[in-house]
């Protein structure tokens, strides 16, 4: 009697299998080394992008406009004696259409800002707490000129030495205005400081 065949297609579907795996390792392997790769040129592409798009502008380079020399007499009562400011002052911007407008007013600022130093005593400038004040006061004078302000300035009663509320045309204002702010504290919009580069009084 014949002995039965021995099932070789069997056998080589056995030796298949483990082929198979091998093969799905490999295409499993690639793909995720594509996935990863391509995560990573969408990080140094797009995402180094994306990351500058939403960096801060850098500062705006500040803008020094010179007004003219100011030759003052100042505020004096009877029995002191007479002295003169000499005084340079020059506005900060930070907007090139808002320098060209100043040189437009400048005849405007420079009215109101003589104007205004011609009511100071040579004591309230004689601090550095009078030179900010003044400062600030010159600021909101030329804001004023330009169009930029409407409110009322602190200004100093020469008759009692007290801080009176006037209006930027002299007249006494109606109502309490808010005081002017420090430095740092008020919109850069307009002019963002004065400052003296020369502060004589004789």
């Amino acid at each position: 009697m014949a002995k039965p065949a021995k099932s070789i297609p069997a056998a080589s579907e056995g030796a298949a299998k483990p082929k198979s795996k091998k093969l799905m390792v490999i295409i499993i392997a690639a793909m995720g080394l594509l996935i990863a790769s391509g995560a990573a040129g969408w990080y140094f592409t797009k995402g180094s992008s994306h990351t500058e798009a939403v960096k801060p502008h850098p500062a705006l380079a500040p803008k020094f406009i010179k007004l003219e020399t100011f030759t003052v007499n100042l505020h004096h009562g009877e029995g002191e004696e007479e002295r003169v400011l000499q005084t340079v002052i020059n506005l900060e911007v930070h907007d090139a259409e808002l320098e060209e407008k100043i040189k437009l007013f400048m005849p405007k600022i420079y009215n109101n800002t003589l104007i205004l130093l011609s009511k100071k005593r040579a004591s309230e400038l004689s601090t550095a707490e009078g030179k900010q004040q003044l400062a600030k006061e010159i600021k909101a004078e030329a804001e004023i000129a330009l169009g930029l302000r409407t409110t009322t300035v602190r200004l100093l009663n020469p008759a009692t030495h007290e801080n009176n509320i006037v209006s930027s045309a002299g007249a006494p204002a109606p109502a309490e205005p808010a005081p002017i702010a420090a430095h740092g504290e008020e919109n850069n919009a307009g002019i963002v400081d004065v400052l003296f580069t020369s502060f004589i009084i004789q």
